[in-house]
């Protein structure tokens, strides 16, 4: 038997899997949680594409998601930001390669705040959580399914986490119109490592940072 590489069809399927996760048009709640500066060089077609090992992640948690609710995906929009919940009952579905064992939901700054940005659009105070350990505990077997968690948060949390979505929107909405990037830390600590527009554009700012 002969095995060989087949690196045309691997070609194929990348650009086809890039087609799929192309910039949406408009200003959506994901562009606001994360960095600015990276939602910017997207948007003005600066940044490079995302890594082949990004796509995968891509396309593991869309096919997680997909497997377990699979119905077609419904935009709510409030003050101009689009919402895309992955269940339009109240459900998001989150993968994860943390340990299920130390896994702490707190620590997830970034899903707390698209939930509840989800509840302010749906007019909620509660959102179901259904979490995918796609590595277990790290002992056979895995990957597991966590038990879903119902969050319920107070009026206050959800207008406070809606108030700085909308401050962020008219940070991005200004760069967009005067065409020049927005400010250094509006990021997350733990992004810049997987972002493809570091080398590019912050660095220095890195640098510095480090």
């Amino acid at each position: 038997m002969l095995i060989t590489e087949n690196k045309e069809l691997y070609g194929k399927i990348i650009q086809s899997l890039k087609g799929k996760f192309g910039e949406r048009t408009g200003i959506h709640l994901s562009d606001l949680i994360y960095c600015l500066r990276k939602a910017y060089f997207r948007k003005t077609n600066q940044a490079p594409d995302a890594s082949d090992e990004q796509l995968m992640m891509y396309v593991m948690g869309m096919a997680i998601q997909n497997w377990m609710f699979p119905e077609p995906e419904k935009v709510i929009e409030l003050d101009g930001i689009a919402c895309s919940p992955d269940v339009a009952s109240g459900i998001e579905v989150k993968s994860t390669r943390k340990s299920m064992g130390k896994f702490n939901l707190m620590e997830m700054e970034h899903w707390l705040k698209q939930i509840k940005g989800y509840c302010k659009v749906m007019g909620k105070t509660e959102f179901d959580l259904v979490t995918f350990f796609v590595c277990g505990d790290y002992k056979p077997p895995f990957p597991k399914l966590g038990i879903p968690k119902t969050l319920t948060f107070t009026p206050l949390e959800i207008n406070e986490n809606w108030d700085m979505m909308k401050e962020r929107k008219v940070e991005l909405d200004k760069a967009l119109k005067n065409n020049v990037a927005p400010p250094f830390g509006t990021e997350m600590s733990w992004e810049c490592g997987l972002c493809e527009c570091k080398d590019l554009f912050c660095k220095e700012y890195l640098k510095g940072r480090n």
